[in-house]
């Protein structure tokens, strides 16, 4: 009996490998169909709304889908030049925290804390600042598949 346990264990377990290595794998697809489905259950809402008073279907429909669009585009063109503004202030942000961290080393020095120099390229402050841009160049990267999520809502709706 605990034989036929410890097998349905390992093979839930191997299961679970596969899907979440599968879904790791399909990444690109999966990450914009659960957006378009967030988007969608947040639609539907003023959706069904319009069509309670009288609204036809496929009117209610554009003018969430126009809903949708007006602010996607706001929400991208505050994303677009916050992370060109970031971009370009990039270089100040590491002189800053290269003057913090220079700042810090010499704190703990004068505290009697011995700092190596094999501590040193752990505190990498350009490392941080390129970490960040990357991140914010991936948020951007996912909007660009708007129209892809646009026409699962549509379908979805």
């Amino acid at each position: 009996m605990t034989d036929g346990r410890g097998l349905r264990i390992l093979l839930a377990l191997a299961a679970l490998v596969l899907v979440v290595s599968g879904l790791r794998a399909a990444v690109n697809i999966v990450v914009p169909f659960l957006l378009a489905v967030f988007i969608s259950t947040i639609a539907a809402t003023p959706m069904f709304w319009l069509q309670r008073h009288g609204v036809p279907k496929v009117i209610a429909l554009v003018a969430v889908i126009l809903l949708i669009v007006v602010g996607g585009m706001g929400l991208g063109t505050l994303i677009g030049s916050s992370v060109g503004e970031f971009t370009e202030a990039v270089p100040l942000y590491e002189q800053r925290l290269r003057a913090l961290v220079s700042d810090g080393i010499a704190f703990l020095q004068a505290r009697g804390v011995e700092v190596t120099r094999e501590m040193l390229p752990s505190f990498d402050p350009g490392f941080a600042m390129r970490m960040v841009g990357r991140t914010l160049q991936g948020l951007t990267s996912a909007l660009s598949n708007t129209f892809l999520i646009l026409l699962t809502v549509i379908f979805m709706l």
